[in-house]
């Protein structure tokens, strides 16, 4: 790896870190509406599965 990708991927690392401090509804607040959704659509799915 070069230099500039290590450099990149600490970065992401680092950003990651800083994420994982904030508070949860702020880190929620920021996740894609879309994976959001899918989320909830799989516990709606598991829970109909469940009452059969």
């Amino acid at each position: 790896m070069n230099g500039s990708k290590q450099d990149f991927l600490r970065y992401l690392d680092d950003c990651r870190k800083k994420v994982e401090q904030w508070p949860t509804w702020k880190q929620e607040a920021l996740k894609a509406p879309g994976r959001q959704r899918s989320q909830a659509d799989e516990g709606c799915q598991a829970r109909a599965q469940s009452k059969r």
